[in-house]
């Protein structure tokens, strides 16, 4: 986390981020390093942010959620008039593509 160093994607890492164009934009990823890609990090001047919380083969979608909710009751605490949207993401396997 928190890196400024540009470090490339490895094949097999977990990623997480938004398709536009037939472009991949990761957020971030998992692998033999764990990175937040850099442009999309907090600072002082952030206005919106995306809070992932990305279990695994035996979490629920529910409990992913009150992951989220409960990071969300901590926010308010220092931020009384921040909102949230929950967004459920679509997969993309590209050994499927």
């Amino acid at each position: 986390s928190f890196k400024t160093k540009e470090i490339k994607l490895r094949k097999g890492d977990f990623t997480y981020g938004v398709k536009q164009d037939d472009q991949f934009d990761p957020f971030a990823w998992l692998g033999k390093e764990d990175v937040d890609n850099s442009k999309y990090q907090l600072k002082k001047e952030t206005t919106t942010m995306l809070l992932t919380a990305i279990g695994h083969a035996t979490t629920t979608q529910e409990h992913n959620v009150d992951i989220c909710e409960r990071v969300f009751k901590l926010i308010k605490m220092t931020c009384p008039d921040a909102t949230m949207e929950l967004c459920y993401p679509e997969f993309f396997d590209e050994t499927k593509s």
